[in-house]
């Protein structure tokens, strides 16, 4: 997963211009998860592209992975 998450904020990078900063950030204890990467790619670009919306002059979008604090 780390890794569609950063090819999709090199694409949202390239997106949303010099104006955003986008990072990702990745907890060492991401447990495996079952997504599809269409579906998830879609929800990141709509969640950047809403973010953008809200911010007309440009800042920063984080997206971070964390592991549970609380396992199951």
């Amino acid at each position: 997963m780390p890794r569609l998450i950063t090819h999709t904020r090199e694409l949202l990078q390239r997106s949303l211009g010099p104006a955003f900063n986008v990072v990702a950030e990745f907890d060492g204890k991401i447990p495996n998860g079952l997504a599809d990467p269409n579906q998830l790619e879609s929800a990141l670009l709509n969640l950047a592209f809403n973010a953008r919306d809200a911010m007309p002059d440009g800042g920063l979008i984080a997206i971070t992975l964390r592991g549970s604090r609380n396992p199951a």
